[in-house]
């Protein structure tokens, strides 16, 4: 991919790109980023330092009109609250420049659902539960009600409560998933804000020339770093 392409990467976490502009507004990230919460490596601080920049993008983005040619996001739009999502699509739609891409990456609903159902289906008697149905079901709800962040599971108690009470908790560190969506309803969004050529791709590909030479979605074995998510992209013309 040609370096005058120009790629946002929204709510990046620490899965950032040199190449990409990384924003970012989670507290954690920006203690990690200054030192004050310890990191893998001094490089790994330099470069959240020097890769993110801290925005609050349920605020709106400090980018002038089609800025970029491809807008990035994973796991980030279940995190937005509902009445906000439209706002956030069109900002989407907004700063992509015509001819540009939207790449999103969210977990699919219907593949946990399917996934449930065949639990229930299977089972040879209503009672025949097994633990990975509790597990199937636990994955749709846990991150819609938790109140204590994944990210304070490694603390211990003292250090838990400070971070409780300066940080906050899930819903104000934005961990929740405020909503979850399927194939069809991503498509519906994506249309009622004016994206097209809708295709629903994977971790491996892409419809966009180069993309995946970042490997931006990939472990360090080449896996996947979210299975069961969904990829879709859409163009603006």
């Amino acid at each position: 991919m040609k370096n005058s392409v120009q790629i946002l990467n929204l709510g990046c976490g620490e899965i950032t790109h040199p190449r990409f502009v990384n924003v970012d507004n989670d507290i954690v990230l920006k203690l990690k980023a200054w030192g004050f919460i310890p990191v893998k490596s001094t490089g790994q601080q330099k470069r959240l330092r020097s890769d993110v920049t801290f925005l609050d993008i349920s605020k709106g983005l400090p980018f002038k009109d089609e800025s970029f040619d491809i807008v990035f996001h994973s796991h980030v739009l279940e995190h937005i609250p509902f009445d906000q999502r439209d706002s956030f699509m069109a900002e989407n739609f907004r700063l992509i420049k015509k001819g540009g891409a939207l790449r999103m990456v969210i977990p699919d609903l219907e593949l946990k659902l399917r996934e449930i159902i065949a639990q229930i289906d299977n089972a040879a008697e209503l009672n025949d539960f097994s633990s990975r149905h509790e597990e199937s079901i636990y994955d749709i709800y846990e991150q819609s009600v938790r109140t204590v962040p994944r990210s304070y599971d490694s603390l211990n108690a003292i250090n838990r409560f400070f971070a409780s009470t300066l940080l906050g908790d899930s819903r104000r560190r934005g961990e929740l998933h405020l909503m979850m969506y399927t194939k069809l309803a991503l498509r519906n969004i994506l249309m009622r804000h004016s994206f097209v050529c809708i295709e629903f791709t994977d971790a491996y590909s892409s419809t966009i020339p180069g993309w995946t030479e970042f490997r931006i979605e990939l472990d360090s074995n080449g896996n996947p770093l979210y299975p069961g998510s969904i990829y879709v992209e859409a163009k603006k013309l």
